[in-house]
């Protein structure tokens, strides 16, 4: 797990900038004690760096969201939805496909 250790914005207590990471295993931080001026967050999923800011629970660097990074099951589980998805409209796109085809031939033999 990875904590990071924030040190609030002056005049805004949901807002921070990331001062520390802290590595931890899944006992968590147990006996931590940190000033009052700081807090501490998760960012386990999250490429986070020292001097990167926070605000109502995302984390920014350089003004951008920092996006979540999905462990590799996680990874497995969104790529398998997407794919059946994908296969799902390329079976409705071949469906319309075959019947236009056969609609063509019948008009084509009802000409002949």
């Amino acid at each position: 797990m990875k904590k990071a250790l924030l040190k609030y914005i002056e005049g805004d207590n949901t807002s921070g900038i990331v001062v520390g990471i802290i590595e931890c295993n899944d006992d968590g931080l147990k006996g931590l004690q940190i000033p009052i001026n700081q807090f501490i967050w998760d960012c386990t999923n999250y490429n986070v760096n020292i001097g990167d800011t926070f605000k109502d629970g995302i984390f920014y660097n350089d003004g951008k969201q920092i996006e979540k990074e999905y462990d590799l099951n996680d990874k497995i589980n969104r790529l398998s939805i997407q794919t059946n998805d994908n296969y799902d409209e390329l079976s409705k796109r071949q469906s319309a496909t075959e019947e236009a085809v056969m609609g063509l031939m019948n008009m084509q033999m009802n000409i002949m």
